[in-house]
C-alpha cells in the first residue's frame, strides 16, 4: 500500500504510517469541498464508515484531495472520520487520479489490502446495504470471548505491513494463537531472530512454548 499512497498519511490527529491501515478493504475517496455533490456525499459516506468501524469490519477509506489549497484542504478534511493523502503530495494525487481513470467527483475506489484494485467505480456500491456484509472482520482475540475452534482454523494477521500466516489446532485453543501473535509483535527483534520466531507468511510461526 506504501508503494501507491506513500509511507505517511494525515489523520484528524496529525501524521500517521500508511501500515496502520486495517487492511481488509481500503477506499479511495476522490472529493474536493468546492464540489456541491461531494458535500452531499461526503457525510453520507461517513455514516457508513462509522457503521463499518461499529460492526467490527476492517474497512479504511483515505481521502483523496482536488481541493484547491492547502486552507480549503484542511476546512474539508476536518469533517471527515478517516485518513488523507497529504495535499501538499499533488504528484502522487494525480497518478491515482489517471492510475483509476477518475473523471469527475466524488468517485470511490475500493482496494484490498496489498493495494490490488476491487472496483473502481464503488461509489454506488458503498452506499449499499449489502455492502457492509462483504467486509472482513476485525477480531481483537486479546478481548474476544470466542468460541474455541473445532477444526483446524488458518488466519492471516497484518501488523506493520507485514503479512503472517497462522494456524490454529482444535488442541492448542486460541490462547496458543494469542502467543503466536505476541511472539511476532511484542517480542523484541533481536529475540525473534534468536528463537527463529515471527517468521513472515508462507513459513510456520513458532510459538514461545514451543521453543
Amino acid at each position: 500500500m506504501e508503494a501507491l499512497l506513500g509511507t505517511t498519511l494525515l489523520t484528524g490527529h496529525g501524521q500517521v504510517a500508511t501500515s496502520s491501515l486495517q487492511g481488509g478493504v481500503v477506499a479511495l475517496y476522490f472529493s474536493a469541498g468546492w464540489c456541491p455533490p461531494c458535500k452531499g456525499f461526503t457525510p453520507q459516506f461517513g455514516k457508513v464508515y462509522q457503521h463499518a468501524k461499529s460492526k467490527r469490519r476492517a474497512f479504511d477509506v483515505v481521502f483523496v484531495s482536488s481541493d484547491r489549497d492547502e486552507n480549503s484542504f484542511r476546512e474539508y478534511f476536518a469533517k471527515m472520520p478517516w485518513h488523507a493523502l497529504p495535499f501538499a503530495d499533488r504528484l502522487r494525487q494525480q497518478q491515482l487520479s489517471q492510475t483509476y481513470g477518475i473523471r469527475g467527483i466524488p468517485a470511490v475506489v475500493l482496494l484490498n489490502s496489498q493495494g490490488q484494485l476491487l472496483d473502481a467505480n464503488a461509489r454506488g456500491k458503498v452506499m449499499d446495504p449489502s455492502f457492509l456484509q462483504t467486509l472482513p472482520r476485525c477480531i481483537d482475540l486479546a478481548a474476544a470471548a470466542l468460541p474455541e475452534p473445532t477444526e483446524t482454523t488458518q488466519l492471516l494477521l497484518r501488523h506493520q505491513g507485514t503479512e503472517y500466516e497462522i494456524e490454529c489446532e482444535p488442541s492448542e485453543g486460541w490462547e496458543m494463537l494469542r502467543m503466536q501473535i505476541y511472539s511476532m509483535i511484542d517480542v523484541p527483534s533481536e529475540q525473534l531472530k534468536l528463537f527463529g520466531l515471527g517468521l513472515e507468511k508462507g513459513r510456520q510461526a513458532c510459538a514461545l512454548s514451543e521453543c
